[in-house]
Parts: structure tokens; C-alpha cells; sequence
């Protein structure tokens, strides 16, 4: 059984948009990125660099799955 994060953690939420415009580009026409470049910039204090902002975000699988 997979444990799911709850609450869902806040830097989730912004791969979420990144999502919803992948499967549905008509409801979200706006670029995620400058969202995505945002919140790192806000609570980490470092921003992103272009290429890193095109890259799909890593998607971290527990060991032996």
C-alpha cells in the first residue's frame, strides 16, 4: 500500500497547474511557468533558471517499486 501525503504538501500545488494545462490546455490557456518560478523564488529564495522551468518535474518512486 502507497502512503499519501495529507495535507498535500504546497509545492505539490504548483505541479498541479502544470498538470491541468498538460490534460486540458482549453480551460488553462495561461503559462504555468511563471507561477512554477514564483514560488521557489518566494520560499526557498532562489529562482529558477529557463531550461530548468521546461523540464517535466522528477517524480520521486520508493525504493524496490
Amino acid at each position: 500500500m502507497h502512503e499519501i501525503d495529507f495535507p498535500p504538501p504546497v509545492k505539490g500545488l504548483t505541479g498541479l497547474r502544470r498538470l491541468a494545462r498538460i490534460l486540458y490546455p482549453l480551460p488553462f490557456p495561461e503559462d504555468p511557468r511563471p507561477i512554477v518560478r514564483d514560488f521557489p523564488t518566494r520560499c526557498y529564495h532562489r529562482t529558477p533558471a529557463g531550461a530548468e522551468l521546461d523540464q517535466p518535474p522528477r517524480i520521486a518512486f520508493p525504493a524496490g517499486a
